[in-house]
């Protein structure tokens, strides 16, 4: 493999180097991913794997919850955060014990109730088959989701439906909020996209030297946490959906919803969003100014609730 990637450089790098790269990068595709399955394989830490509660996946919702000796991290619409280990039962809900409380030998652990149209994000993690106990872990959370845009689901789906899904986009927006972000403007996100090109590029080269070495490239770690920026591309993708949404809400003259505050409605905030988003066409105001308008009005949405709360506030 060292000798063909020295032909590569060789015979492309130095006459055109956006050729050689590619072709550097085509080369170590197999390779990473050999480093990525090694690497996977030597880790002591489960693996957390993320599922993003939809209409569309229902039926992946429902084998999760006829799963034991599974931890789930639950985000409610409600902005409400529990951790259960499932019991299996299933049923449209996630049912479980929260393993966050230590209860008393002789106290018979309560069981919880979550219908899927309250979760908005869960994180889950397998755990040891037999262990009765509370875990001694539970999902690592190294990643968060960029909602998908409106599609052909979404179209087909009634008022009701549609505000579960807008619940949903609003919970994971707000909890990236929580970190202070706020999304990229156009500027900003093509800006971004470039940084992050480059260092992918470099990452690739890095993880290349260190399998052609013989070594493993340290891609994994089990105490990582999410970035700003990742939270920062949270907000921007649960802003298209969220809009997206109410777009279709309005477009079938579904019934407005009131914010939290009381003070407007959801399809209100929308007209004013799509206002903000007309000044900037027409050149009134900066990205940066209709961004933060725009990161305002859809603040409105949110109830005034904090993380996190323990699994006894979620529905049983």
């Amino acid at each position: 493999m060292a000798e063909a990637l020295q032909a590569v450089f060789r015979n492309y790098a130095s006459e055109n180097p956006e050729v050689g790269l590619r072709l550097i990068l085509r080369t170590a595709a197999p390779m990473l991913s050999a480093v990525l399955v090694v690497g996977g394989m030597a880790g002591c830490t489960p693996q957390t794997h993320m599922l993003v509660p939809s209409y569309s996946n229902v039926a992946e919702l429902n084998a999760l919850a006829h799963k034991s000796n599974v931890v789930a991290d639950g985000l409610t619409v409600g902005r409400k955060e529990c951790v259960l280990r499932l019991d299996g039962k299933g049923g449209g809900a996630f049912s479980g014990q929260d393993v966050t409380v230590n209860y008393p030998p002789e106290t018979s652990p309560e069981v919880f109730r979550i219908p899927f149209e309250q979760l908005a994000l869960v994180y889950y993690v397998a755990v040891r088959a037999g262990n009765k106990g509370a875990p001694s872990y539970g999902p690592v959370k190294e990643s968060y989701p960029s909602l998908a845009a409106v599609g052909a689901v979404e179209r087909g789906l009634d008022c009701s439906a549609l505000d579960v899904e807008v619940a949903r986009a609003g919970a994971i927006r707000w909890y990236a909020r929580q970190s202070g972000a706020m999304p990229f403007t156009e500027h900003e996100a093509l800006v971004q996209h470039g940084k992050n090109a480059a260092k992918d590029v470099g990452l690739t080269v890095i993880a290349l030297l260190f399998a052609v070495g013989g070594g493993i490239s340290p891609l994994h770690s089990s105490g990582a946490t999410v970035s700003v920026e990742a939270f920062r591309w949270a907000v921007r993708a649960a802003d298209r959906r969220e809009l997206g949404l109410l777009q279709l809400k309005r477009a079938r003259d579904c019934p407005a919803r009131t914010t939290p505050g009381g003070d407007n409605t959801d399809l209100e905030i929308l007209t004013q969003v799509e206002g903000n988003r007309a000044a900037l066409k027409a050149g009134e105001i900066s990205d940066l100014i209709q961004i933060t308008r725009q990161t305002q009005l859809l603040d409105r949405l949110d109830p005034a609730a904090a993380l996190p709360a323990e699994a006894g506030s979620t529905t049983r």
